[in-house]
Formats: structure tokens, C-alpha cells, sequence
């Protein structure tokens, strides 16, 4: 089930504030259109695969590459399509009135403009992001974060997936990194990709409950899954 509650969502988002506090890499999310994410929405649709990569020296982000079919027991280690997309919009911790309260998805603060079309990024040049993801990050002592570059979120048997995109509300999609360092994902990706709708106007589509993982909704369990 790719679903997650409100509450769990923010636990994850502030651990990895915590774990980076006070680091060069201040960026904690960004926004791309939703067409974007599904990019060929008249073909049967597959999934978007969501790429780590550093820009610059301290800029944390993704590169989307929509409408691929990639086999979860066949983790790749770079894109087959040769052109991939750039958010038009980066989120970072400055943007959270309330650092430290424990909510950040709940208390960050941002205006997008509407119309700005994410941009395209050639596969030659995301790749070099993702190399710097993999040998430029910090890592947890001796350990990497994440062994795999990427967070892949597939509607094939997955009706969460399909729900959360078909949804007329959602035009835009933040995403937000959390950190699980729980033992569920040593060996895997511990910064989590989490997903949020945000509506024409770009306000976030946020449950009522914090416990709450029904409509509307939020989505996080990417694979590479749990070993």
C-alpha cells in the first residue's frame, strides 16, 4: 500500500530536517505539474520513476521520468529515457514558519506561480546529478542513505497510485524527502519520497486527520521496498 497518514508523513519529513540541520543542503522538496508526472496521459500508464540527484554543491532534488515500466526485482542504476523532467519549483527549510514544532508538512509556506512548465533535462545531464547524489551525500557514518538513486511509484496492481493521480482536484504535486532509520530499510533507501496533491491554486490537499490515510491522500511507500 503506497498510502500514508498525515501524521507519519511529518515524522518522517522532520527527522530528515533533524538529521541536516544546520547543513549546506537546505532544500527539503519541490513541486512539478502533474502533467509532468504522467506526461502521456492517452497511453496505458505505468509509473514515474523519481531520480536523487545533487545540483550545484547543496541542492537535494528529483528528476522525474514519466511513463516507464521498470521490474521492481530489476533495480536500474540510470534512465532509458533520454529526456526526463525538472520541477519548476524547489521547497526548503526557510519556507517552514515553525521549525522544530514537529508538523513541517502542515506549517511550510509557499506560493507557486501557476502556468510555469517544468523543464526538460536531457538524460546526459541528469545523469551527472545522480553520480554526484551517489558519491557527493553525506552518509550515516560509513553507510550511504540510499544505495539505490531512485523512488519508483508504479499504478500496475497499485489503485492508490492511479486514485491519487486521476484525482480531478490534484493539479500539482509536492514532494517532500523524509528519513526512515529504522531497521526496515538499512540496506535499502532510508530518505523517503513522499508525494502531496496541491490543488489549481496550489494549496496542499492535506487530510483532516492527521491519522487519516482516506481522501485526500498522501503516498510514500516507493520501491526499492523493504529488504
Amino acid at each position: 500500500m503506497f498510502k500514508i497518514s498525515l501524521s507519519d508523513a511529518n515524522s518522517l519529513v522532520d527527522c530528515f530536517l533533524k538529521e541536516f540541520q544546520g547543513s549546506k543542503f537546505q532544500t527539503i522538496g519541490g513541486v512539478i505539474n502533474k502533467s509532468s508526472f504522467i506526461n502521456m496521459p492517452f497511453v496505458p500508464f505505468k509509473g514515474t520513476m523519481c531520480w536523487f540527484g545533487l545540483e550545484g554543491e547543496n541542492k537535494l532534488k528529483l528528476f522525474f521520468e514519466p511513463n516507464v515500466d521498470y521490474i521492481p526485482t530489476d533495480v536500474p542504476f540510470y534512465p532509458i529515457s533520454e529526456d526526463l523532467w525538472d520541477p519548476f519549483f524547489l521547497l526548503d527549510q526557510s519556507m517552514i514558519s515553525a521549525p522544530g514544532g514537529g508538523n513541517p508538512i502542515n506549517n511550510i509556506k509557499f506560493t507557486i506561480s501557476q502556468g510555469v512548465g517544468d523543464t526538460i533535462i536531457s538524460r546526459k545531464n541528469c545523469l551527472n546529478h545522480i553520480a554526484d547524489f551517489s558519491w557527493k551525500f553525506p552518509k550515516n557514518g560509513i553507510e550511504r542513505y540510499n544505495n539505490y538513486s531512485l523512488g519508483f511509484f508504479e499504478t500496475n496492481n497499485f489503485p492508490e497510485v492511479s486514485g491519487f493521480l486521476n484525482s480531478s482536484e490534484v493539479h500539482y504535486i509536492a514532494y517532500f524527502f523524509g528519513l526512515d532509520m529504522s531497521p526496515h530499510y538499512k540496506g535499502s533507501n532510508r530518505i523517503r519520497i513522499i508525494l502531496v496533491g496541491l490543488d489549481s491554486k496550489g494549496n496542499m490537499l492535506l487530510p483532516a486527520k492527521n491519522d487519516s490515510i482516506e481522501e485526500p491522500y498522501l503516498l510514500q511507500y516507493s520501491w526499492p521496498p523493504k529488504p
